[in-house]
């Protein structure tokens, strides 16, 4: 997925209407904050710093791993690239298992810069 697709698909899961890209300066600061609205409100504090660092590289490659899976899955976003966060709490949740099986992204060929966290 490209960052226009990731920009679109952040924009509706939060309820933007189509003007969205008229909000923000630049697609780094469009992605930077759909990305804080869309995640879950309890994430590590190291996560902001990541992101930081996620948002410097973010014309390197910007991939969602099953965009099919991100849709079921609600406050879970998935990147590959830098970085990929999957709460582990998340993963145990019955209603996250009902919608997404964690084996089936495993069993795929995926980068290895992949992070479970």
């Amino acid at each position: 997925m490209h960052e226009n697709e990731l920009i679109e698909y952040l924009a509706k899961y939060n309820g933007f209407a189509k003007d969205y890209k008229n909000l923000f300066p630049n697609k780094e600061e469009t992605i930077r904050l759909l990305l804080k609205i869309t995640l879950p409100n309890d994430l590590d504090s190291s996560f902001f710093e990541m992101e930081q660092d996620f948002i410097r590289h973010m014309n390197s490659r910007i991939q969602i791993a099953d965009s099919k899976s991100l849709i079921c899955i609600d406050g879970v976003a998935l990147f590959l690239g830098n970085p990929l966060f999957i709460k582990a709490d998340a993963l145990m949740d019955p209603l996250f298992s009902s919608f997404y099986e964690p084996k089936s992204l495993m069993s795929r060929e995926l980068s290895d810069d992949i992070i479970f966290h």
